[in-house]
């Protein structure tokens, strides 16, 4: 089982689908709020993410997302800038932003 939390949009549509398609099903990609780092690059430029995310809102509900870019889920937000969301995933701290 793979869990992979804030990752960035990696490919074109093509490449997402592929990927989604070759990487197991026992695998999900976790989005916490407005993680800044889930909305590099941005949509508009053509990258997509793969499918499989699971949504942690601000009260740390976690949505089973469909699709590779859901509206009601991490993509609802297309203006994200939350280091803070993506240092800390299901309440548990994912490492630093430098600041002591």
């Amino acid at each position: 089982t793979l869990f992979n939390f804030g990752s960035p949009r990696l490919g074109n549509a093509a490449f997402a689908e592929w990927a989604s398609g070759k990487i197991p099903s026992n695998r999900a990609r976790v989005t916490h709020h407005k993680d800044m780092v889930v909305h590099t690059p941005p949509e508009n430029t053509g990258f997509e993410h793969i499918s499989n995310e699971f949504y942690e809102d601000p009260v740390l509900s976690v949505k089973t997302c469909s699709g590779n870019e859901d509206p009601t889920c991490s993509d609802q937000w297309h203006f994200a800038t939350s280091i803070d969301d993506h240092l800390l995933y299901l309440g548990l701290p994912m490492g630093t932003d430098g600041c002591a």
